[in-house]
């Protein structure tokens, strides 16, 4: 807020999530007009995770800003938002993510595929699903490990729950790692169960250093980088094989920390079954377009929209 006081009315603010949001609000009341808020994550599968109290307050701060400019990192969730709460100026704008042509890429060596999950260990990861898969597969005799990168409240949890599962051997936790290069020059291919993305960034990540991705087809981002010419808000009921990966069916319901898989859990191991054997016969072409994550392309997007804004005004 002090940084906001030194501001002119005129000039044009952009609010980044729920908090700066609601502010905005209460800004639009003391004259600052041209704001643009932006919303990072997929707004109505927040809106349905939340208490009853945060759900008005939600539904207020839109109601409130349903003419006003909003910007979504996700096709998805801006196609959901904008019918859910009638908002009537939305717009698309992706992050930013420099492909680099330059990169130091692995060669296999081995018969083991290695696959890796990158993320924070949080309870809408269901990396504890990931670790559940992959015994199984590897009971069934896949040649298989798994590493878990990244760190979070889950830690400790996963850490116990890996050991009570007997699988340490080729399960390893492998803690925070800022080196990109480092974490996808050590896997074959990236996997996530997880339940929600605000956009996915380790899809592209992973694109980039031409790993394949196993991944659910939750909201919002994955279909939309995955298979970017189909419709975001249509999920998969089995799998689907793309140039640079599998999209899988979402999560059914979370069930953290169980010793077995359930029968929609077990359908997992197939298809896995299926991936793996894809990873280890090179059966993607990792062609992607990267054009719509360039700098130009976004900056060029960004320009337009704060513009048309001062002209308006």
């Amino acid at each position: 807020y002090k940084t906001i006081k030194k501001k002119k009315k005129k000039d044009i603010l952009i609010l980044q999530h729920y908090d700066p949001i609601f502010l905005g609000i209460f800004l639009k009341f003391i004259g600052y007009k041209n704001i643009i808020n932006v919303v990072h994550t997929d707004l109505v599968d927040y809106y349905n995770s939340v208490s009853s109290l945060k759900k008005m307050i939600v539904k207020f701060m839109f109601y409130m800003i349903r003419n006003d400019l909003i910007v979504f990192v996700s096709n998805e969730a801006e196609l959901k938002a904008k019918k859910k709460f009638n908002l009537a100026n939305t717009k698309t704008i992706y992050n930013i993510y420099n492909f680099n042509k330059n990169i130091n890429l692995n060669s296999k060596t081995n018969e083991i595929i290695v696959l890796g999950t990158v993320s924070r260990l949080h309870s809408v990861k269901n990396i504890d699903l990931v670790i559940r898969v992959i015994k199984e597969l590897h009971n069934q005799g896949s040649n298989i490990e798994l590493l878990i990168y990244g760190d979070g409240d889950q830690k400790e949890l996963m850490h116990n729950y890996i050991k009570k599962l007997n699988c340490s051997e080729y399960i390893k936790l492998m803690g925070s790692e800022n080196n990109k290069e480092k974490i996808y020059n050590s896997i074959d291919a990236l996997i996530s169960f997880s339940s929600i993305e605000g956009f996915g960034m380790t899809i592209l990540e992973s694109i980039n250093f031409k790993k394949p991705i196993f991944y659910t087809d939750c909201s919002s981002g994955p279909r939309e980088l995955m298979s970017p010419n189909s419709n975001p808000l249509e999920k998969i009921k089995n799998f689907e094989k793309t140039d640079v990966g599998y999209l899988v069916k979402p999560i059914h319901k979370q069930r953290a920390y169980e010793l077995e898989l359930d029968k929609y859990e077990e359908e997992y191991v197939d298809i896995l079954n299926f991936f793996v054997d894809d990873v280890k016969n090179n059966k993607f072409s990792m062609k992607y377009d990267e054009e719509r994550f360039s700098e130009e392309i976004i900056i060029f997007e960004w320009k337009k929209i704060i513009k048309e804004l001062d002209e308006d005004s």
